[in-house]
Order: C-alpha cells, then sequence, then structure tokens
C-alpha cells in the first residue's frame, strides 16, 4: 500500500481518480482526527462536525503542503486547531443564550413586579414627601441620568444617588406594608420599563385647544378642575398646619430630644466598633449583600464621603462599600482606598480567625491554594478564590485588603 504521505496531493480533488485518493485518506485518516476532537469536545456530534471541518481545510490546503509532509501529524494539528476554533465559538453561543436568558428574567421579573405595583403606584406616590416624589419622576418617569437630575435639582450625583435611593426605599416600605414585597432594585427596573406609557397623537393639540381663553370647555371637565384645585388648596393648608405642629413639638422636647441624640450616637458608636464576621457570598457584619444605600447606612451611619458608587468609611471603619443597581456587591476590607491606614481600623475576620495583618500561610491554611495568584500594586501580592469570592492583598506576606465580592457567587 502506497502512504498517504507519499503520495502526490493534487491541486484539487475533483475528478474522479482524485476523488477517489481523497476518500482513501479520509478513511484512513477519520479515526485519528474524530479522536482528537472528541479529546477536545466530549461531544460525538460536535466531533464529527470538527472532523468533516478539517478535512474540508484539508482538501483546501492539500495543493499547498510542502514535499515530505507528515500528513498524519499535520490532520492532528489541523484536528486540534479547529476544535479549539470550534469550542469558542460554542462558548461565545452560550454567553450570548445565558445573557438573552437572563435578560429575559429580569425583563419576566420587572413585568411581574409592575403587575403588583400598578394599584398601589400612585397612592405611594402620593404618600412620599415633594423632594422625594420628584427625584422619582425626573429619575424614572422622565427617564433621565443621574447625571440630568443632579443638574436640575442643583445637586451633586452622589447627593442625587443617595436621594433617588432613599425614595425607592420609600416606595419599598409603602408597597410592603400593603402586602407586595419587593426589593429596591426590581422596582427601580419597574419603573424605569414601565411608568410612561404614550399617549394618543391627538390628545396634545387637543389640551392645548381646551386651554385657549375662546374654548369652550365641558362642564364635567370644568367640574374636574375646580375640585382639582379645591384639593391642592388643601394639601398646602395640610402642609402649613403639619409643618406648625412640628415645630411646637420640637420646641417643647429639645432636652428630650438631645438625650435620645446622645444615646442613639452612642449606641451607634458602639455597634460600630464591635468587631464584623465577614460570611464570604452574604455579608460583613450586618451589612449584606442586596442592601440599599440607606439600609447600609441604618447600619453603618453616613460615611465619610461617596466616591463615585462607593460608600467610604476608611478613617472611621477601615472599609468602603460598593452599590450597584442591584445594592451592595462589593465590600473592600482594610486598606480599601489604599490610601488611609485602614489596617488598624478594621477589625473583622472570617470564621476560620482570617483578618488584617494575618500571615499569607494562615490564608492558604485557612482557604487552601488560591485561584490566581498575581503581582499587585507594585510590591503587593493578590490571592483570588474565584469559588468564594474572596481577594485578598498581602503586603510583606501580612493581608491588607479583603475584598468580598458579591457579584461572583450571583
Amino acid at each position: 500500500m502506497i502512504e498517504a504521505d507519499d503520495r502526490k496531493l493534487p491541486a484539487n480533488f475533483a475528478g474522479t481518480e482524485a476523488e477517489s485518493d481523497f476518500a482513501a485518506i479520509v478513511a484512513e485518516y477519520t479515526n485519528l482526527v474524530y479522536s482528537a476532537a472528541m479529546r477536545f469536545t466530549g461531544d460525538p456530534h460536535d466531533a464529527e462536525e470538527i472532523t468533516q471541518a478539517v478535512f474540508i481545510i484539508f482538501s483546501r490546503k492539500a495543493a499547498t503542503l510542502k514535499s515530505g509532509t507528515i500528513l498524519s501529524g499535520w490532520l492532528f494539528q489541523t484536528a486540534r486547531l479547529t476544535a479549539a476554533n470550534f469550542l469558542k465559538g460554542k462558548i461565545r453561543r452560550q454567553i450570548r443564550e445565558q445573557e438573552a436568558c437572563m435578560q429575559s428574567s429580569f425583563n419576566d421579573a420587572d413585568n411581574l413586579a409592575w403587575e403588583q405595583m400598578v394599584p398601589l403606584l400612585d397612592e405611594a406616590m402620593g404618600l412620599l414627601a415633594e423632594t422625594d416624589r420628584n427625584v422619582v419622576v425626573l429619575r424614572f418617569f422622565e427617564d433621565k441620568t443621574v447625571m440630568e437630575v443632579s443638574r436640575r435639582l442643583k445637586l451633586t450625583e452622589a447627593a442625587t444617588y443617595k436621594r433617588v435611593n432613599r425614595a425607592l426605599e420609600k416606595l419599598r416600605k409603602i408597597f410592603a406594608r400593603r402586602g407586595v414585597v419587593l426589593p429596591t432594585a426590581l422596582i427601580s427596573g419597574a419603573l424605569s420599563a414601565n411608568s410612561v406609557q404614550a399617549a394618543p397623537v391627538s390628545l396634545a393639540a387637543a389640551a392645548t385647544a381646551a386651554t385657549a381663553k375662546s374654548a369652550l370647555i365641558p362642564t364635567t371637565m370644568t367640574a374636574l378642575v375646580r375640585g382639582t384645585l379645591s384639593t391642592m388648596t388643601w394639601i398646602k393648608l395640610k402642609t402649613t398646619l403639619l409643618t406648625v405642629a412640628i415645630l411646637l413639638m420640637l420646641a417643647a422636647g429639645t432636652a428630650i430630644g438631645f438625650y435620645k441624640f446622645g444615646s442613639a450616637k452612642k449606641s451607634s458608636t458602639s455597634v460600630q466598633q464591635a468587631p464584623f464576621l465577614i460570611v464570604p457570598g452574604v455579608s460583613v457584619g450586618k451589612v449584606r449583600k442586596g442592601m440599599s444605600a440607606t439600609e447600609v447606612e441604618a447600619i453603618l451611619g453616613k460615611p465619610e464621603k461617596w466616591q463615585g458608587r462607593m460608600m467610604v468609611y476608611d478613617r472611621k471603619l477601615g472599609m468602603a462599600v460598593a452599590q450597584s443597581n442591584s445594592g451592595v456587591s462589593v465590600i473592600f476590607c482594610g486598606d480599601s482606598m489604599l490610601q488611609y491606614p485602614g489596617v488598624k481600623a478594621f477589625r473583622g475576620r472570617t470564621k476560620e480567625g482570617i483578618g488584617m495583618e494575618s500571615s499569607r500561610e494562615e490564608v492558604i491554611k485557612a482557604f487552601g491554594p488560591p485561584t490566581i495568584v498575581k503581582p499587585w500594586n507594585g510590591g503587593q501580592e493578590q490571592l483570588d478564590y474565584k469559588v468564594l469570592g474572596l481577594k485578598f492583598v498581602l503586603e510583606s506576606q501580612k493581608v491588607i485588603n479583603i475584598t468580598v465580592d458579591f457579584r461572583t457567587l450571583q
């Protein structure tokens, strides 16, 4: 038998003789190519597709192969490359499908939330203070960005973000009191997607015409206008009376207020100074995954500053809390911003006892070999435990930062 490597390969495999040569080569090397593809994919159907692709490539490249080419070696390498490309494409498709599925899930969740919110929304909006109601209308009903809302209200972006979160938290509590329990992230998504519907095209023109001095307004509409104006006057009067009552109460209870403030401050300080337990994927102290900024402030107090969407408590607690659309997503413990002495301030530890200034050896003994080890910020080192959502930054073999990343476990 003539070895396939010794055959003269034609420029193409058209023609009876050439086709028979090609068929003989395919028959001889199919098992080799298929086996390589199977080792890569573990799927018979994928391996068959790869095998066919390899021989299509061979049919087009045969005439360019150098004399003395070991055909089995060439086919093996081509099978490897083809299988690798196939897997890349398959992974990309799976990612796109997962993203589409996730988006569909988010949309379904938003739609379900909206169905629950609709009967209560306008009443709930009416119960908000004017400042909170305005920020919800600007952010969600007018679909403005945080930057646009901040310009309209003449606030910083950080202050605007806090005000939006506060308003959403109030809506959440109002809904909860009426039996509709929804996280602020779903309320936000549902408002963004559904709060404004397109009005009939002719409505704007009709409304404009109705305001003209010479326009004849139907009796029913006149009654509606008068009733609404009366309601607005009553609300304004009620607000004024309520303000006066609050001022009188404050004047009468100043001493009690100072006493309560001092007690609350003392209690808050004692809570903040208590050690934090780091629970991967769940919480750091009482700050839990998915909490809103308002909920975090209720536990830790006002942040020293906002840095983007980061609530910074470096000097006081040695930690920073990153917010996302779904609430708390990452907590940095220790020298979090790499500029303050957070190592000494942060007192938290994992249940294994790992905290600030724990040694590299202690970390690995507690959690095993890290998923990734890499240099970090000059002479520092990062140990990344992806499965746990934990990252440890070490300097001189000692822990100076622990990052608790809730996103990796979603």
